[in-house]
């Protein structure tokens, strides 16, 4: 190959890491060496890990039922809600040993609550609230999904009062659960398993 800087080489946007390689420098030997891109992510340098799977999507209820839950707190007499025309909602963020003892886990289910998980540890951590892997439920409260609602009378701007949704988040080795709630997520995580 002919010496050019890499700036002359042609760009690509894709790769298949079983076939193509990626140009390595080994220190040990002084060399410059080739690696397929398969054999770098399972090399003892990334300590068993594979390259990271991103999960993103929508959990919860959907982002209009949310407001809708939001506007009928606001708008009822006496900050009473009446909520029999809606469910509170059950759902799961899954992938396949997600919360397994060897992964770790980072993102955000939604503005601020973040979540993390460090290799060789049982437990998550979201938004400061550490919840066991295969334990028991943790309440917490979704901090920008409240409402403004007057406790006494109808709603009145000069009274207000914030209200944060309830979400029952547990999770077991494969799943993270956001139980019992009104509220939408949008979730963007990503793990090393």
């Amino acid at each position: 190959m002919a010496d050019i800087t890499i700036n002359d080489l042609p760009q690509i946007t894709s790769v298949n890491p079983a076939s193509d390689f990626l140009v390595v420098w080994q220190t040990a030997t002084g060399q410059t060496s080739k690696i397929r891109i398969n054999d770098l992510l399972s090399s003892n340098g990334i300590s068993g890990q594979s390259a990271p799977v991103t999960l993103h999507g929508n959990a919860g209820n959907s982002p209009e039922k949310a407001a809708q839950a939001s506007e009928a707190v606001r708008t009822s007499d006496r900050g009473t809600f009446r909520h029999s025309f809606m469910q509170k909602q059950n759902s799961a963020i899954s992938h396949p040993g997600m919360f397994a003892t060897t992964s770790s886990v980072s993102g955000k289910i939604d503005h601020p609550l973040n979540i993390f998980k460090a290799r060789g540890e049982n437990t998550i951590n979201i938004a400061g609230t550490t919840i066991v892997i295969g334990g028991p439920s943790v309440t917490i409260k979704h901090p920008t999904q409240g409402v403004w609602i007057q406790p006494g009378n109808k709603f009145n701007s000069s009274s207000i009062t914030t209200y944060a949704w309830d979400i029952e988040i547990s999770a077991d080795v494969n799943n993270l659960y956001l139980n019992n709630t009104w509220a939408s997520f949008t979730y963007q995580i990503q793990v090393f398993v």
